[in-house]
């Protein structure tokens, strides 16, 4: 009987958290509609212990982790409004704003140290 409880509080859980994500319209970095295709970031990387995440466009995800690197982003970038500020992303932004939610174009190759 608890093993059935569990598993039905198991799916309500991820039942709820689907919901929660298809309720979701705009891009949390450029403020765009998302597009048919969304990747979620962790606003605090997963190596630092974040477990929240934001949807993005692909475009946007990829823009992030080339041009931060997970540890600059735990350090200084760890909420959005942090992030939008900073030089490249907030070009990045810009630039994006007026394209269309499923625009892509090829990122530039991370920046490593």
């Amino acid at each position: 009987m608890a093993g059935k409880l569990r598993r039905r509080a198991v799916v309500a859980a991820m039942e709820a958290a689907e919901a929660a994500r298809a309720v979701v319209r705009d891009c949390a970095l450029c403020e765009r509609p998302l597009g048919k295709r969304i990747e979620w970031h962790h606003v605090l990387p997963r190596s630092e212990g974040g477990k929240d995440t934001v949807p993005l466009h692909p475009i946007c995800h990829r823009t992030i982790h080339a041009c931060l690197t997970n540890a600059e982003i735990a350090r200084a970038y760890h909420d959005m409004v942090a992030l939008r500020a900073q030089p490249e992303i907030a070009r990045f932004v810009q630039w994006i704003a007026k394209k269309e939610p499923d625009f892509h174009a090829p990122t530039r190759r991370a920046k490593r140290e």
